[in-house]
């Protein structure tokens, strides 16, 4: 997964390691780069072509699962979908 915010986020999740940590750099906006962003996930994935299922996240949330080989060919989501083309706005 993700996360272009660092410790910066709106679902303050119990479990969540990142609470605390905007407390270590203070004045930081933790906003990763989009170009930086999508240059990491499009490597994360190309590093996972040959995994048996892809569960791909749009804004924090499920927008496909699928096998990897349906995901790269095919996939189901309008989301998954712009993001292989290069539509996707992260």
């Amino acid at each position: 997964m993700s996360k272009p915010t660092g410790a910066v986020c709106n679902l303050d999740c119990e479990y969540c390691f990142f609470l605390s940590k905007d407390q270590l750099y203070p004045g930081s906006g933790f906003r990763m780069e989009p170009t930086v962003h999508e240059a990491y996930i499009r490597q994360l994935l190309e590093a996972h072509e040959g995994a048996d299922e892809v569960v791909f996240l749009h804004r924090g949330r499920v927008a496909e699962r699928s096998p990897a080989a349906l995901f790269f060919e095919a996939p189901a989501s309008a989301e998954a979908g712009a993001f292989l083309e290069g539509r996707l706005v992260l």
